[in-house]
């Protein structure tokens, strides 16, 4: 499957920064895993989340001309998590597919992992479909093309992200061609429960729908947002990682997992 993966891959060099504690006392580090050609922006409330339940978080992004999925799965997320000396590896988004994919391949070796929005199964559809089949520009996809893009004359970022999709930044030839690899093959990542997880999804995610989810983990590790979950409305993808009460699932789970007392902030 990794074979997949190499279609039009440039080398990969991911960035890893360190956009929140800096205090003396030193805490377990989480490493947040980004979607390449998202702005890591998107990710100011996950990380602020972690960071006030005591956590470290660290993020490992994909900037245009260094994504190559491949890389970034057996190689870049080890290197991160051994780097940052991280305990946990948390994706959000196409993040956490690439994040559960090291998990799954045994290439990272965590204490935990938590996925939130996350897709572990790639499912035939009408838009999936359209867009796997679309051509893959040698220069790759542009922001601005990517916010122009329309299918069936409706935009197509907000149908697949969300109705405030986060911003976007250039992607590469070689994720884009990664993304239609993952559709045409169904591409899936179980997760057997080597590490402990947990997997968050929302009914209005067309991105990680629950039955590209759930399946894939075990079924104590899944759990939903919405309606269904007792939350006062739905979430899209965009809105799902930025629910309050999802990311302070997520990150109360990890303290728990991990042993240590919650330092929550208010």
């Amino acid at each position: 499957m990794l074979a997949l993966l190499t279609f039009l891959a440039p080398a990969l060099a991911a960035e890893l920064s360190d956009p929140g504690w800096s205090g003396e006392r030193a805490r377990p580090v989480a490493l947040v895993v980004a979607t390449p050609g998202v702005d890591t922006g998107a990710y100011l409330p996950l990380i602020t989340t972690l960071e006030n339940h005591g956590l470290d978080a660290r993020l490992l992004s994909f900037p245009p001309g260094q994504q190559d999925a491949a890389s970034a799965i057996t190689a870049e997320i080890p290197r991160g998590l051994k780097e940052t000396g991280a305990q946990v590896l948390v994706g959000p988004g196409l993040g956490g597919t690439l994040a559960a994919s090291s998990v799954a391949g045994g290439h990272a070796e965590p204490t935990a992992l938590a996925l939130l929005g996350a897709p572990l199964r790639f499912l035939p559809g009408a838009l999936n479909s359209w867009l796997a089949a679309q051509p893959v520009p040698a220069e790759g996809l542009t922001a601005a093309a990517a916010t122009d893009g329309s299918w069936s004359g409706r935009p197509v970022l907000p149908l697949l992200l969300g109705a405030s999709p986060p911003s976007l930044t250039d992607l590469d030839a070689g994720w884009l061609g990664t993304l239609a690899g993952w559709v045409r093959a169904e591409h899936a990542v179980s997760l057997d429960g080597a590490v402990p997880v947990w997997a968050g999804s929302a009914g209005l995610d067309i991105l990680a729908p629950p039955e590209t989810v759930r399946p894939q983990v075990p079924t104590e590790s899944f759990h939903r947002f919405g309606y269904l979950g007792l939350d006062p409305r739905e979430y899209d993808h965009a809105a799902l990682l930025q629910a309050p009460r999802a990311l302070r699932s997520l990150a109360g789970w990890v303290t728990d997992t991990l042993g240590i007392t919650p330092q929550v902030l208010p």
